[in-house]
Formats: structure tokens, C-alpha cells, sequence
């Protein structure tokens, strides 16, 4: 995704976060510092989500989730020139 991007375009992202693991036997959750490496390139813009209790947040820091277990990251990246 990284390398069709245009440059200064905007990618919006989400996953499950939490701590990492494998679920029913295909469903991956991933931790934060994962999802920067996949999109090691790219600048993190915005980080959002939805806890594990189905709370809203909006731009959070990123040590905001590392406690979840099973929470929805919503990611906001931007390709550097």
C-alpha cells in the first residue's frame, strides 16, 4: 500500500489491536508497534480506536491501548514526500 500511495496521500487504516495473537485459528490481533513496522514509510498521522469495552477515542497517544486486549485501531497515515 505504502508504494502506490501518492505522495502526501492519506491512508486510512484499521485492525484489531491488543496483545498479539492468533484467534480461531485465522483471526490475528496485532499490537501497535506491528502496525507501524507494516507501515514503516509512512508517517502516523492520527491514531483513533474503539476500546475493548466499545468506547470511542480519538486521537490518542500511542500507549493508549497497550493494555487492550481486544480493541479496533484506526490508523491515519500519510506518505512523506
Amino acid at each position: 500500500m505504502a508504494r502506490v500511495l501518492a505522495p502526501n496521500g492519506n491512508l486510512l487504516f484499521s485492525m484489531p489491536i491488543g496483545k498479539p495473537r492468533v484467534c480461531f485459528n485465522a483471526h490475528r490481533i496485532f499490537s501497535i508497534e506491528k502496525v507501524l513496522e507494516f507501515f514503516d514509510g509512512l508517517k502516523l498521522v492520527e491514531l483513533s480506536g474503539i476500546d475493548d469495552n466499545g468506547n470511542f477515542f480519538k486521537n490518542v497517544d500511542l500507549t493508549f491501548f497497550e493494555k487492550a486486549e481486544y480493541s479496533c485501531g484506526l490508523f491515519h497515515f500519510t506518505k512523506r514526500h
